[in-house]
């Protein structure tokens, strides 16, 4: 996160590709703001691939982040701040 703070962002992808091979995430949930103060349980693969999506945002990549937005929501399918960035 810091790197993409400092805007970093190629350093960010290399940091979630390195946590995206980890098997040891696989069934690792966690928490993410939803509208208001709802939060959703969601897979840490589905988070760190939106996460990916975001960073790609920002660098006027809108294929790639298309690309990681669907990869999370086909790990997540009720992942809702991911599926609204698909809608766009």
């Amino acid at each position: 996160f810091l790197q993409y703070e400092l805007k970093n962002y190629n350093e960010s992808i290399n940091n979630l590709n390195i946590l995206l091979e980890k098997n040891s995430i696989d069934s690792i949930k966690v928490s993410v703001n939803m509208n208001g103060n709802l939060t959703q349980q969601i897979a840490m693969k589905s988070q760190l691939h939106y996460l990916k999506g975001i960073i790609y945002e920002e660098k006027n990549d809108n294929e790639n982040a298309k690309i990681q937005f669907k990869k999370a929501v086909n790990i997540s399918p009720d992942f809702e701040s991911a599926i609204k960035k698909l809608e766009k």
